[in-house]
């Protein structure tokens, strides 16, 4: 952790070394429990930065520059005593990095929809509800975040113990639920369908392209015929 903080304090951003990192992990070249504490590190010197540009504010706003510089510190570090000193939750991460990892290598696309699901909708959304005070965000969050938990907790049986389950719940599939809110196939299939199509129509108008600049080649090619037998 303390390579991670060191390296990002020198190069002054946390992604050149997490995307110096990424692709190496993806090689086999570390493994990915190696990396998980450095990225942390990482995360915890890029705060620097930000104490550093605080200390030289002016004198008039240095108090609330130093504020936010430090919030931005305790916040990092709050994720990192979260995730990292106890055992069982450095599992959840590593777990949820490799799932993610897998589900990314067998549908590409989902790597986009959870970037803007991540960084744009939900804080949008977050966002929304927050304006109508706690008591609309507690009723909002509170329910999906416990649905969240009874899912993985769900997920984490099946794969561990399914005994303890109930029939119905030891498999999705079983469970009657509808395929697209427990998988990511229906929504792959779309996904392609809408490719293949668009590179058909791209195929197509690229192929009228082609076929009228071969008619018009053929036309300057017997006007030029012409005009020479004439």
């Amino acid at each position: 952790m303390a390579v991670g903080a060191i390296l990002t304090v020198l190069v002054q951003s946390s992604s050149v070394l997490t995307s110096a990192l990424t692709p190496l992990v993806g090689l086999g070249a570390v493994h990915l429990e190696r990396v998980y504490p450095i990225v942390l590190g990482a995360n915890l010197g890029t705060t620097v930065t930000g104490l550093l540009a605080a200390l030289v504010s002016d004198a008039s706003s240095i108090r609330v520059a130093v504020r936010l510089a430090l919030s931005h510190l305790l916040f990092n570090f709050s994720g990192i005593l979260l995730w990292y000193p106890w055992p069982p939750s450095r599992t959840i991460a590593l777990s949820a990095a490799k799932t993610m990892g897998e589900t990314v290598a067998r549908y590409p696309w989902f790597a986009v929809v959870y970037l803007l699901l991540a960084f744009l909708i939900l804080p949008l959304i977050v966002f929304a509800l927050s304006l109508t005070g706690p008591a609309g965000l507690a009723a909002v969050g509170i329910p999906v975040i416990l649905l969240l938990i009874f899912v993985g907790a769900v997920n984490f049986l099946q794969r561990k113990a399914p005994d303890c389950l109930p029939e119905r719940l030891q498999n999705w599939e079983k469970s009657g639920i509808p395929k697209p809110l427990h998988s990511l196939a229906p929504y792959d299939k779309l996904f392609r369908r809408s490719c293949m199509r668009l590179c058909k129509r791209k195929a197509s108008s690229k192929e009228k392209v082609l076929e009228a600049g071969r008619r018009e080649q053929e036309s300057n090619l017997k006007d030029f015929t012409v005009l020479k037998n004439d």
